[in-house]
């Protein structure tokens, strides 16, 4: 085993650009093949040798998914509305309360900047209609 150079050798060597006299050491010049082996058994994966591991893949990578698009906004139509609200099912005066409060929140123009504000703002007012009506036909208790 050759001597080792000192660390001011070393330096001396850098700095005067001689490297012809500096020469490494066998114990540290294969350091990869000594820490590798606990990781793998021989050669390392493509993945960690190559950084280009990707294009060598077989076949080109899969095409972009087209964008979605927006689903359509919904109708400001009174039986629409009356249906999403399930008004003929609604009984008591909780139970429309609970409508109007479930709409409202599903439906108000500043949860929904994805429709024309106009339009959300007409399907609420339309709800609070006919939901005002449906609970004048309702007792305070019911």
């Amino acid at each position: 085993m050759p001597a080792r150079p000192s660390f001011a050798s070393a330096l001396a060597a850098v700095r005067d650009e001689d490297f012809d006299e500096f020469e490494p050491v066998d114990d540290y010049a294969d350091v990869w093949s000594r820490t590798s082996s606990f990781l793998w058994e021989g050669e390392p994966p493509a993945a960690f040798a190559r950084a280009d591991a990707y294009e060598d893949a077989q076949g080109d990578p899969p095409p972009a998914p087209p964008p979605e698009r927006p689903p359509a906004p919904p109708s400001d139509d009174l039986d629409a509305i009356a249906r999403e609200l399930a008004l003929p099912s609604l009984t008591t005066r909780a139970a429309l309360l609970q409508a109007r409060r479930r709409f409202m929140w599903a439906n108000h123009p500043d949860r929904r900047p994805d429709w024309p504000r106009d339009l959300a703002t007409r399907r609420v007012a339309l709800a609070n209609m006919m939901i005002d009506r449906a609970l004048r036909g309702r007792p305070a208790g019911g």
